[in-house]
């Protein structure tokens, strides 16, 4: 095979491992309401256009053993995952802060349906934590 095929080749699965991991636990695309096949063309989508940031880095794939590739995929994907996993604990943060503030002055109003989970939490709490995700993103 080609070096330079392998190695852009390698280069975009290791993005597409990093991005999977990261927006599978990422709140409101890692949950039950977004179905696997949207997650799987975003997460493709996100790769085609993120590819072209990250080929041609210095340290190139040309020769990669199986036991490289490997090791190489578990980072990204742990690398990943701690970026998603970072990225969730801040948003149930926000709305465990916006729930505290919503029963502290006493806004207990109907219920709407959370970002993170299928439980319903106060307006206020799905208000701060969108717009923390927005920030985020």
């Amino acid at each position: 095979m080609n070096p330079a095929i392998q190695s852009t080749t390698v280069e975009m699965f290791a993005l597409f491992t990093r991005i999977a991991s990261f927006l599978l636990l990422l709140p409101g695309f890692g949950t039950a309401r977004l179905p696997s096949s949207i997650r799987l063309v975003l997460i493709l989508a996100l790769t085609g256009v993120l590819a072209p940031l990250v080929s041609g880095t210095p340290g190139g794939f040309e020769s990669v053993s199986p036991l490289a590739m490997l090791k190489l995929m578990f980072f990204e994907a742990m690398a990943g995952a701690t970026i998603g996993l970072g990225t969730r604990i801040y948003i149930l943060a926000v709305s465990f802060i916006g729930t505290s503030a919503s029963l502290l002055i006493g806004f207990n109003t109907l219920a709407s349906q959370s970002l993170i989970d299928n439980e319903a939490e106060p307006a206020l709490a799905s208000l701060l934590s969108f717009g923390a995700l927005l920030v985020i993103l």
